[in-house]
């Protein structure tokens, strides 16, 4: 216990800014969750609930049980409209409030690997060392992690002055949390961006993939916000005092939150809403009797006396849902001369078909081979 004698007004009036600052920074970090999570739950139950449990939903569904109540809980510790506290209740607050933020953080990264593994699928050596850089990296945070709360375990009390629980204690291991994360970030919005620049004809093309366009945006935007958070706790951590130590972390673990939920949520809802793009142009078609060539041969023109010697050739991009949310997990792609399109768990076939009598279009199915192929008016 620390008694008012002992603490020089200038740093606690320095200690009450920033509590002051970490209050209302808390407060913002868990409306924002809680109205996200309201906010989003009857699209959230139209498109993800009502599917098959794959592992990335799992993950989306431990980040939305978990955050809630985790910034709940650490803003109830910072706020005024509650009893005195205990210092047994600081000693169990710092660690259910830590491990909380933290085990979200990497569900909320598993995410964006799973993502990652779907788009270099094909690359077994790229795909192993994603999954091992994730592993290591917070491995790595945890430890740095489990070491800081050692150090503070027992160095916890709740100030009477302060009205939060506090500790004179500062771990040198609590800035480094940062670093393996944001690194593993970093190599995930490298590759995505690389990944990226391969598919811009694709993305600009008439026949353009909505979905790889949501995948590649989405993603980016979460990466820059993200890491500029965490470079602003980095900053935090390194260069303010202890009492500053809550300003940054809250609102954080929300902003995380909702952009991974949102960038998992868009890709989802694109692939139960097959979109259809249709571009044409036009192929000259010979008056009858005459011969014209194609390619290595020649073809003999004929048909109706009245047309006028113009046909239409459709170029059709259908995108169809295969498995309803699962970006991870879809079987490989049987290698066909068709142009195909993988993005893990959403598959999709560019047809082009000549004449406007039918279109030919073929479903994979997620098994072996293809399903029965289906003809429909043009």
């Amino acid at each position: 216990m620390v008694s008012a004698s002992s603490i020089d007004p200038v740093e606690l009036l320095s200690a009450l800014q920033d509590i002051s600052a970490s209050k209302f920074l808390a407060g913002v970090a868990s409306t924002l969750a809680v109205y996200d999570t309201i906010l989003m739950f009857a699209d959230e139950f139209d498109t993800i609930y009502q599917s098959k449990l794959t592992p990335a939903k799992m993950l989306f569904y431990y980040i939305r049980i978990v955050t809630p109540p985790g910034l709940i809980f650490g803003a109830f510790q910072l706020s005024d409209l509650r009893p005195a506290l205990s210092t047994v209740f600081c000693e169990a607050w710092a660690p259910i409030t830590t491990l909380l933020m933290l085990s979200s953080l990497i569900a909320a990264n598993g995410l964006f690997a799973l993502r990652l593994v779907a788009l270099y699928r094909r690359n077994k050596y790229l795909v192993w060392f994603i999954h091992s850089f994730f592993a290591a990296s917070y491995l790595a945070t945890l430890g740095l992690l489990l070491s800081a709360l050692k150090i503070y375990h027992g160095k916890l009390f709740y100030s009477d002055i302060l009205r939060i629980c506090a500790s004179l204690e500062i771990s040198p291991t609590m800035p480094a949390i940062f670093y393996a994360p944001a690194a593993f970030e970093l190599f995930v919005f490298a590759l995505t961006a690389f990944r990226a620049w391969k598919d811009a004809r694709m993305l600009a093309g008439p026949s353009s993939a909505p979905f790889l366009l949501i995948l590649y945006r989405d993603g980016i935007i979460a990466f820059f916000v993200m890491f500029a958070f965490r470079i602003w706790n980095i900053w935090i951590y390194l260069s303010l005092p202890l009492s500053s130590f809550n300003l940054g972390t809250p609102l954080m673990w929300a902003v995380n939150t909702i952009l991974t939920t949102r960038t998992y949520m868009n890709l989802v809802y694109l692939a139960k809403n097959p979109v259809v793009v249709a571009s044409t142009q036009k192929e000259f078609v010979p008056p009858p009797g005459t011969l014209a060539r194609r390619g290595s041969g020649f073809f003999k023109g004929g048909g109706n006396r009245n047309a006028q010697g113009i046909a239409m050739q459709v170029h059709t991009f259908t995108e169809v849902r295969i498995d309803d949310d699962d970006i991870s997990n879809a079987p490989s792609m049987p290698k066909r001369r068709e142009d195909m399109i993988e993005t893990g768990g959403y598959q999709a076939r560019r047809i082009e078909t000549r004449g406007l009598e039918t279109k030919r279009v073929s479903i994979y199915d997620g098994s072996d081979g293809y399903s029965t192929p289906t003809k429909s008016p043009a």
